[in-house]
């Protein structure tokens, strides 16, 4: 689309996209519009200044969400992602407002080298390059008092001090995660979906989803566990993506590492949504879906690596359970006896025997723990395979 003006003022084009592909008849017209749009925003951004309260500047990034959220569903995903850019600055300047902290954008300019949001893609269109323009939407700064609150698994509320400002930091954090989704629905459809498996490389950085999650949860309560299901579907989407462009072992291994990363968001919204009703049995329930959904993962995965597998593959699958347990165990009881924990068990057994690891002294995985509802020693706690990562659980 050549360049075009509006009242006068000049419209940078965004068709002619080097990443992203359009056939729809209207696209330019939509574009255009599009533009319109945010060009509006922009003149309501220039009217406010620096003496405008945190209230008013989360209004404005509401009303740039929502329109990200529209051109992402029109397929605009590379216009999408620069405007990403551009309200996670704002959020920035918002955070240090909220929580009083000037030193904010300075510590994620020390932590995130990113470049200008106005730089061309063109520049290099390689996926590493691309990975890096693009990879600070997915973390975003946890402020001083949000990771205070964190370490103190909740004793301290993420509010700042005075009241007025504290009403808006649930608005802030939703943005912050609206945000996190955003970026991710854009970069599952990056050429395609070529470039899905980096997903799991961007979402476990430093201040991720999952820790803006869980503080939404500290203040809000199980009300808005809803957030963690979100991101789990997004991230299944992705391997999907990951493994419809690259159907071969390592596609599939992709996959599996978004796959079971996407389960600790679906553990976490089970554990936590399930604490509002305050009901044991709903727990239980919510306990055993964990099980079952991680075993149909592993699975899965089993199955479609079984030509040719390896004991490399087998030990991919048996950490990623290890972690998961860890993890599950971490946040909720776990109920031995359970029949689905008991299945999974089995299975984690079963692949635990296809390759026994190696054994610290002359310990036997198999004489350690003898039956699936042992509730004491189980193979998680005799697991050990050094040159295996927690990659794929983080």
């Amino acid at each position: 689309m050549a360049m075009s003006s509006a009242a006068g003022l000049s419209i940078s084009p965004i068709a002619d996209d080097s990443i992203y592909d359009t056939d729809h008849p209207t696209y330019a017209h939509i574009a255009l519009l599009v533009d319109i749009g945010f060009l509006g925003m922009k003149t309501l951004e220039s009217m406010s200044d620096d003496t405008a309260t945190p209230s008013h500047l989360l209004e404005l990034e509401k009303a740039r969400s929502n329109m990200v959220t529209k051109i992402v569903h029109l397929g605009m995903k590379k216009r999408a992602l620069l405007e990403l850019g551009v309200m996670r600055e704002r959020l920035i300047k918002a955070a240090m407002k909220l929580w009083d902290e000037q030193d904010l954008e300075a510590r994620d300019r020390h932590h995130n080298q990113k470049p200008q949001i106005k730089e061309a893609i063109a520049s290099s269109s390689s996926a590493e390059s691309l990975k890096r323009q693009y990879q600070h939407l997915f973390m975003f700064p946890l402020p001083t008092a949000v990771s205070r609150s964190l370490a103190s698994s909740g004793k301290s509320s993420p509010l700042s001090s005075t009241s007025s400002s504290a009403d808006c930091i649930p608005t802030f954090m939703l943005l912050v995660l609206a945000l996190f989704n955003n970026a991710v629905r854009c970069w599952t459809d990056v050429r395609n979906g070529a470039l899905a498996y980096l997903l799991h490389e961007m979402t476990t950085q430093q201040d991720s989803a999952y820790e803006w999650c869980k503080n939404l949860v500290m203040i809000q309560g199980p009300s808005v566990a809803r957030q963690f299901d979100i991101m789990f579907r997004l991230l299944f989407i992705a391997a999907g993506r990951a493994v419809e462009r690259n159907p071969l072992r390592e596609g599939q291994r992709h996959a599996f590492s978004l796959r079971m990363l996407g389960v600790k968001y679906f553990a976490a919204f089970q554990v936590y949504g399930a604490i509002k009703d305050k009901d044991k049995d709903q727990c239980r329930n919510s306990s055993n879906n964990i099980w079952e959904k991680i075993m149909r993962i592993g699975v899965e995965h089993d199955r479609s690596t079984r030509d040719g597998q390896s004991k490399e593959d087998i030990y991919t699958i048996a950490t990623a359970y290890k972690n998961a347990f860890e993890f599950v165990r971490d946040m909720s009881t776990v109920d031995h006896s359970d029949a689905s924990y008991q299945k999974w068990h089995s299975h984690f057994e079963y692949l635990v025997n296809k390759y026994p690891p190696r054994m610290s002294g002359s310990e036997d995985h198999r004489t350690a723990d003898p039956k699936p509802n042992v509730t004491v020693a189980t193979p998680i706690t005799v697991f050990s395979e050094p040159h295996i990562s927690s990659h794929y659980w983080r």
